[in-house]
């Protein structure tokens, strides 16, 4: 089956949790006509910390975006490597709304409705940076540090339930009835009022999760 978009986020290159082998596994055998990165495609602001993996999802991308059209939704995470992003044929933009059948989508990476990002971003790196070292830990098992990290967003005020509120009151504004956004790496979806919200998860957790979206206008949530 080929897909009008295949939507990832929070891939994270350049960090020791980046399930490299999954994203250019979903990449290479998936058929799509555009690719969305909802968001954190790189992890930091250098290249330094990339290993021979990191670099063939770099050339791989580089790729589909030579016959396809390959857009990402500005994130919080390795902004300063917006012009490499560029470089290999990936156009950026703050938000994206396009229109498959009969919903308007809306993505947005979600970290604007984030006030620690915002307000404390010293504090937030803290905990991001106490999360990896745990994930990392928990490679085979990531219970602990899922849930680690659900008490986390909690302790920071940043829950799925406001991500969903917010999410849904700008898709309104912007008349789109799908919204997507990911930032927390929860994945979920909830409708409510002919709007339908999705969180697409990251490719850091295992399973990783992803959006398609079919020539009719259905999104689904997938796992790999």
């Amino acid at each position: 089956m080929t897909y009008h978009t295949l939507l990832v986020s929070d891939i994270h290159i350049g960090s020791k949790i980046c399930r490299t082998d999954k994203i250019i596994e979903l990449l290479k055998t998936t058929q799509y006509k555009t690719l969305i990165i909802n968001g954190d495609l790189f992890d930091s602001e250098v290249t330094k910390s990339f290993d021979n993996m990191h670099w063939q999802l770099v050339s791989l991308i580089s790729k589909v975006a030579e016959t396809r059209k390959v857009i990402m939704v500005g994130g919080n995470h390795g902004r300063k490597l917006d012009g490499l992003a560029r470089k290999i044929g990936i156009e950026i933009m703050d938000d994206h709304t396009f229109i498959v059948g009969p919903n308007k989508f809306l993505c947005i990476h979600g970290d604007q409705f984030d006030p620690f990002v915002t307000y404390l971003p010293r504090t937030t790196h803290i905990f991001t940076h106490l999360f990896y070292i745990i994930q990392h830990i928990n490679k085979k098992n990531q219970n602990s540090s899922m849930l680690i990290k659900r008490l986390s967003k909690r302790i920071l005020g940043v829950s799925s339930h406001r991500q969903q509120k917010l999410a849904m009151h700008q898709a309104i504004r912007r008349n789109a009835n799908v919204v997507i956004c990911s930032h927390t790496h929860l994945p979920y979806t909830n409708s409510k009022n002919n709007l339908l919200y999705i969180n697409s998860g990251s490719f850091c957790d295992n399973p990783s999760t992803y959006v398609t979206i079919d020539h009719r206008g259905n999104a689904k949530l997938e796992r790999i």
